[in-house]
């Protein structure tokens, strides 16, 4: 499939997903969300891949999904494909590589889902923030309810979804809805930063972290804990756990393969 909706780029261990939709505010609509499908698929496939930037290109983050998509909001639309996206959703938190929100100007909705659904949301400091679907008499189904209220508290994300105030970039700092604030033409830099960062960590360690911390927030204690015991059994026996301590000894920069 051709890409349409996206822009997908590699540079070294990064990946670059950028929602290219500036004539319609970067909104999404079910074409939009069978590419980043395609993309997930690749991301999934590629070993290579240690860290994904989530970005767009234009003069907004997102608008979320587009108008045109609601107009089609029927109980048996919402049977068949609310679970398709919702399952979008689910995809980036189901890649083994860390996957870092950049966000400028708005995020809108379903874009708000989006970002909710990375590792990691680094928001420029003109950024504003809504969850609007309340004021179409909708509540969101792709995530909100849940992902915000895990993020920000059940109060705060009552707040937001009941009202659908926008926040500005402190406020969404400040109940945790993001991570970082940076200034608007620090972003880019700032989050290339930090995914290199974590590029030069040990993928496989990475990947049984995340997997790891995103089961805190669905299981209990003691399930967590048997699955931390398995992933260092896990990596007991990969060659990057024998590489980190001979570097430490050697006082010398770690050489991570991911094997």
């Amino acid at each position: 499939m051709e890409l349409k909706d996206l822009i997908f780029e590699k540079q070294g261990h990064i990946a670059y997903v950028y929602i290219n939709r500036p004539q319609a505010l970067n909104s999404f609509t079910l074409d939009t969300l069978d590419e980043f499908y395609q993309v997930q698929d690749d991301l999934f496939a590629d070993t290579d891949i240690r860290v994904v930037i989530l970005a767009s290109r234009g003069k907004l983050f997102s608008a979320g999904i587009d108008v045109s998509v609601l107009k089609q909001g029927t109980p048996q639309f919402a049977s068949r494909y609310i679970h398709k996206l919702q399952e979008y959703y689910n995809r980036w938190e189901k890649l083994p590589q860390p996957v870092i929100a950049a966000v400028h100007a708005t995020c809108i909705g379903g874009s708000v889902e989006n970002i909710l659904s990375c590792d990691i949301r680094v928001s420029a400091q003109s950024a504003t923030y809504s969850v609007p679907e309340i004021n179409f008499g909708m509540s969101p189904d792709m995530g909100a309810t849940q992902r915000l209220t895990r993020a920000v508290g059940a109060s705060q994300a009552k707040r937001l979804i009941m009202t659908g105030d926008f926040i500005n970039a402190e406020e969404a700092l400040r109940i945790g809805l993001v991570d970082f604030v940076v200034p608007d033409d620090e972003l880019m830099d700032f989050t290339n930063k930090l995914a290199h960062k974590i590029a030069d960590k040990p993928p496989l360690a990475v990947g049984v972290a995340k997997k790891a911390v995103n089961l805190a927030c669905d299981t209990a204690l003691s399930v967590g804990l048997q699955f931390e015991q398995l992933g260092s059994c896990f990596l007991f026996g990969t060659e990057d756990f024998k590489e980190g301590p001979a570097a430490f000894f050697e006082k010398r920069k770690p050489n991570f393969q991911g094997k």
